[in-house]
């Protein structure tokens, strides 16, 4: 006996429906078994971009942080010399604050040149070892210096001079600072003079 005979008419005409969506469906199995590994695939993408969209959206748009609350964790490490900040560098510690990860990036370059042209200074000189080895918490911020590439190099060029002798990755130039003729730096006239 069916099991739809002990069901009103409503839900049996329901559960035929379902029986030719299975067949309609059954139809499509083939293609499905070839492409299993596409399906899977696709349908992966899809999970992962709806997770990256909902991060992404969701760490922008924090309400508990205010984009002055960077400025307000920086004015206790830093203090313009005038009534204002610079206004290219309030505009540089905007786009290189992080909410998400509460990170205040800081130039070196620009920080020396603020602090060179005297439009900045260090509020507590005891707050350099820590902002220099990134380990300076204010407000919930950490503070960090980011070197541009060019210092990268510049350090990797000093320290290959420093090990070798331009003379050994160079034989064939001379260095400026070497003479044809070594100077004699022995004390003749007066031996015992300081």
């Amino acid at each position: 006996m069916a099991i739809n005979a002990f069901l009103p008419d409503s839900i049996a005409s329901r559960f035929n429906d379902l029986d030719f969506y299975n067949l309609r469906l059954s139809q499509y199995a083939p293609v499905v078994e070839k492409n299993a590994t596409i399906i899977l695939f696709a349908f992966a993408a899809f999970i992962v971009l709806l997770a990256l969209i909902f991060v992404f959206s969701s760490s922008t748009h924090s309400p508990n942080n205010k984009p002055s609350d960077a400025l307000e964790a920086l004015l206790t490490v830093l203090a313009p010399t005038s009534a204002a900040w610079p206004k290219d560098y309030a505009h540089l510690v905007a786009h290189n604050a992080s909410p998400r990860t509460r990170t205040l990036s800081i130039s070196m370059d620009s920080l020396i040149a603020k602090v060179y042209d005297g439009t900045l200074e260090v509020r507590n000189y005891a707050d350099l070892p820590d902002l220099f080895s990134e380990n300076l918490v204010v407000y919930g911020w950490r503070v960090s210096l980011v070197l541009e590439t060019s210092w990268n190099l510049e350090v990797l060029r000093w320290s290959i001079g420093s090990h070798f002798s331009w003379r050994q990755v160079f034989p064939s130039t001379r260095s400026s600072l070497s003479h044809s003729h070594p100077r004699n730096l022995s004390r003749v006239q007066n031996p015992d003079a300081p």
